[in-house]
């Protein structure tokens, strides 16, 4: 989840920017991207805009703060793995995912 004070914030720009540039990376990895300002829409990546609900609801629980601009990775399981302040660097985020043992079987479960 990237969360921002606003959708015009620079960071979060460039942020997003970067995931749609690295779509393929973000689908292997079967990341979901959910862009929540709190100011502005709320978006789904490459998919659409969300219910205004979503966003303060996601602030809620995983404690974002109205102007904190941050990438909180969330597991499968709904956990919150790490979180990373705006902005940042993919690479960290996709070696992040890649370290998390249920990616380690899913990519030896793709080289088989």
């Amino acid at each position: 989840y990237v969360f921002a004070p606003s959708d015009t914030l620079d960071a979060f720009v460039a942020t997003l920017a970067r995931l749609q540039a690295q779509h393929d990376a973000v689908a292997e990895r079967d990341a979901l991207v959910l862009a929540l300002p709190h100011e502005g829409t709320a978006l789904w990546l490459n998919i659409g805009r969300l219910s205004p609900d979503v966003g303060p609801a996601l602030r809620e629980r995983y404690d974002v703060d109205a102007d904190d601009a941050a990438l909180v990775l969330v597991g499968k399981d709904g956990t919150e793995k790490h979180r990373y302040a705006l902005p940042v660097a993919l690479r960290d985020v996709f070696a992040r995912i890649d370290s998390m043992p249920m990616r380690q079987r899913e990519m030896r479960e793709r080289e088989q």
